[in-house]
């Protein structure tokens, strides 16, 4: 895109005004004077638009105030350098540079200007720099490399240099420069500060908005990485909550929990197994309208489910009016057998307390538990889409035989889980029973109460 032309004066005109002719006694030169002062003002008024329009090219902005400065102080060259109190100068914008000069500078990157040159001046005194003929001074003579470039690889003589300052602190420097020796007058320098504060304002509105983008863009990714967790939460919950319904909590717990992955796979473990069932129940069934059969059914294992809890136990199945429990898996607790008969006497209590209400009502029922103490293989069982986390062993099969032959309010247990207990427990000794499919007689106790 063509740069647009700041000149108030025609092709050929020379647009920089000599001191000597600023009389206003001349016409000619007041009306030259004022032509020029239209011109700026239009510049700045243009620049201003170009950086409020910009949207934070700063690219965009500073071309426009380079062209700016060059045409309207009538120099060929212009540099814009940024500054860092750690690295020096860098040369990050130029116009009408020779391309050896260009390469020149953007291979040095950043550097550290010598104390004798306009920038290291710059540096040094915040105020602007106007040297005659850069290739008349003394650092020329004794070729320091940056000097020695801009006389030999730009072709410039005369140089103008003004501070960006930011805040009161040095952020850059903006220069010019002409091909002949033809030195800046002082109302150029005016000029030129003018252009470098404006330069100051495009770089400034810049970074906001560049910072202003960056942390919109981390908001957006924070949203984004919020909204995402949130989801990926509420899908935890539904799942925790699908899984709830066909699992027993702690198991549940477990399947969520990837780091106990190994719990659930089969494995062996000594265990306390507790059954616990209706007595009457199928009889109740078969007269009592399927309402109250519900109903008596929810109490029970909303009661049962309760106690259970309390004890860190483990429901493994239910079936109709009867439940099995697991204890020391997959929750450990510190004593099996004392935890199992504690639960035993609990569930009783609050059974016998239901089955007296549904007496009221005509509902002949009974409560039977049976206990028993040693190792069973457990893990999950099942197809996929539907698991039941459950216990095999002998130990499963005596509690649930004793269960069986328990009469109402009666807990039955194998002696070897009484004498596992730590806990005080009042029974009555039964003696040895045959219990079906156990190859051997086993000592049963009924428990009365547990200390």
């Amino acid at each position: 895109m063509k740069a647009p032309c700041w000149s108030a004066f025609r092709p050929g005109e020379e647009t920089t005004i000599p001191e000597e002719q600023n009389n206003l006694s001349d016409p000619a030169a007041l009306a030259r004077k004022l032509l020029a002062a239209e011109a700026a003002e239009k510049a700045m008024g243009r620049i201003i638009e170009i950086i409020a329009g910009s949207a934070g090219n700063v690219e965009a902005s500073v071309e426009a105030i380079l062209d700016g400065a060059l045409d309207l102080c009538g120099a060929q060259l212009g540099i814009l350098y940024h500054y860092s109190p750690d690295k020096g100068f860098r040369a990050d914008h130029m116009k009408g540079v020779p391309e050896p000069f260009e390469n020149f500078l953007q291979d040095a990157g950043w550097f550290r200007a010598a104390p004798g040159t306009g920038l290291g001046r710059i540096e040094r005194s915040r105020h602007p720099v106007n040297i005659e003929d850069v290739a008349g001074e003394n650092i020329f003579e004794s070729r320091e490399s940056l000097r020695v470039a801009t006389v030999e690889l730009g072709g410039a003589r005369s140089f103008l240099a003004v501070p960006m300052l930011s805040s009161g602190e040095l952020i850059g420097a903006f220069t010019i420069y002409r091909q002949e020796v033809n030195p800046f007058s002082e109302s150029d320098a005016a000029l030129l500060k003018r252009f470098a504060d404006h330069s100051v304002v495009a770089l400034e509105n810049a970074r906001l908005i560049e910072k202003t983008r960056s942390l919109s863009d981390e908001l957006a990714e924070m949203n984004r990485s919020l909204q995402s967790r949130v989801e990926a939460q509420v899908r935890e919950l539904e799942r925790y909550s699908m899984l709830r319904r066909f699992l027993p909590g702690q198991v549940a717990d477990l399947v969520l929990d990837e780091e106990s992955g190994d719990l659930l796979s089969s494995h062996r473990r000594k265990i306390a197994s507790l059954f616990c069932d209706l007595r009457g129940f199928t009889a109740f069934s078969e007269t009592a309208e399927p309402e109250e059969v519900m109903e008596v059914l929810d109490t029970f294992h909303n009661l049962a489910g309760r106690i259970v809890g309390d004890h860190n136990g483990t429901i493994t199945n239910r079936a109709g009016d009867s439940l099995m429990v697991v204890l020391n898996d997959p929750l450990p607790v510190e004593n099996a057998s004392d935890e199992a008969v504690r639960l035993a006497v609990a569930l009783r209590g609050e059974l016998m307390k239901a089955c007296e209400k549904w007496k009221e009502l005509g509902f002949s029922l009974g409560v039977g538990i049976g206990l028993a103490s040693g190792y069973a293989t457990l893990g999950l069982v099942g197809s996929e889409g539907q698991f039941d986390y459950t216990a095999v062993g002998s130990v499963v099969n005596l509690a649930a035989r004793l269960c069986g032959d328990a009469a109402h309010g009666q807990i039955l247990a194998a002696a070897r889980l009484v004498a596992e207990c730590s806990l005080p427990v009042e029974f009555d000794d039964l003696g040895e029973r045959e219990i079906k499919g156990v190859s051997r007689p086993v000592k049963v106790l009924s428990i009365k109460a547990v200390g």
